[in-house]
Formats: structure tokens, C-alpha cells, sequence
């Protein structure tokens, strides 16, 4: 069974051209003209006449509310971005005590991996030169001066600085001699 034929618009002649349309005809096949177009109602458009439905109240008006929009979107960007600083505030100070440790055991373990490092070249200028006393003193400057380092390793605390210590100028008489990092905040032995 066939549909009936839906009627798209109630013309019988195009409101353009005049000429013959039909009804399930969506738009006019002479001139295009759109016949299928809903039927609109009397509504005021916004961007009507020019000054139509304003007063001299409308505009300084319009320049309040939009004062006033730009306003509140500012106090409240300001409020949650100074919301989110101290959240972020909080949650730094509540993980940075765990964090502290890591840093000094890091600073341990940088000292003594220069402190090997300073060891190895010690065994091979020992091996073809004298042990002195400025060599036990100062051993870092004299093995790179010297060319058995490629860099002057530091201690990553500042101000401390490695030396060879002997059995007799260590009060604790069991500790062998050795390389030891010396200075206000001292690492000692790489041994321990």
C-alpha cells in the first residue's frame, strides 16, 4: 500500500515566480524560492530599527551588568586561584618532611662515590709516585693537577673537602687510616 503524498507547504503557485507548485514539493524548481519554510511569527527581532526598544536608561545600564559580569568572574578566578596556592601550600609542607631524608642520604651517597672515585686515582698515583704529606693534606687538587682526575670532585655539602688521615691523628686509634670527607658538616669514611 502506498503512503499518501506529504504536503510540505499549503501553495499552489510559487509567491516568486507565479508559477505552478506542488505541495510535496520542498522548494520552487523554477527559481529556488524556499516553500517549505515554517511559518514565522510576528516577533521582534533583537537587531531591529536602530534605537528601537532602548532608552537613554539601556545603555548605562548594559555597561553596569557587563561591569558587573567582568567583575565577578575575576573575584571568583581570584578566589580559587588563591584556594588552589594554599591547597598546594598545604600539601607541600604535609610531603616535604618525608622528602628531607632522601636529600641528605643523597648527599651521603654522592660523597662517597667521589670518595671511591678519589680513592682509585690515590692507588694509581701511588703507583708511580711518593705518598707526601701534601699529597694526604690536599689530595684532590695534587691528583688532578697531576692529571689522574678529570675533574676536582666535591663534596656536595658545602664547605667540607676530603683528606687522607693516618692511624696517629684520629683519636679513635681502630679506625684504619684512609680518605675521609672533613668540614662543617662531615660525611667521615665511606666504610661506615
Amino acid at each position: 500500500m502506498r503512503s499518501p503524498v506529504e504536503r510540505y507547504h499549503p501553495y499552489r503557485v510559487c509567491p516568486r515566480c507565479q508559477n505552478d507548485v506542488q505541495g510535496s514539493h520542498r522548494f520552487c524548481r523554477t527559481c529556488a524560492y524556499w516553500l517549505a519554510r515554517p511559518q514565522q511569527d510576528e516577533i521582534r527581532t533583537i537587531d531591529g530599527e536602530a534605537g528601537a526598544g532602548r532608552s537613554w536608561f539601556f545603555d548605562p545600564w548594559m555597561l553596569l551588568r557587563s561591569f558587573q559580569a567582568s567583575l565577578h568572574v575575576f573575584v571568583t578566578g581570584l578566589i580559587m586561584g588563591v584556594g588552589g596556592l594554599l591547597l598546594l601550600m598545604y600539601l607541600i609542607s604535609e610531603v616535604m618532611p618525608c622528602w628531607l631524608p632522601i636529600g641528605e642520604r643523597a648527599q651521603r651517597r654522592a660523597c662517597y662515590a667521589n670518595n671511591r672515585v678519589i680513592r682509585n686515582a690515590l692507588e694509581l698515583y701511588s703507583q708511580d709516585n711518593k705518598f707526601t704529606r701534601e699529597l694526604a693534606s690536599d689530595p684532590v687538587q695534587i691528583l688532578w693537577k697531576a692529571g689522574y682526575l678529570q675533574f676536582p670532585p666535591q663534596c656536595p655539602t658545602k664547605g667540607n673537602r676530603y683528606e687522607y688521615f693516618f692511624k696517629s691523628s684520629v683519636q679513635n686509634s681502630s679506625m684504619p687510616c684512609g680518605l675521609i670527607c672533613v668540614g662543617s658538616q662531615p660525611h667521615g669514611l665511606a666504610d661506615e
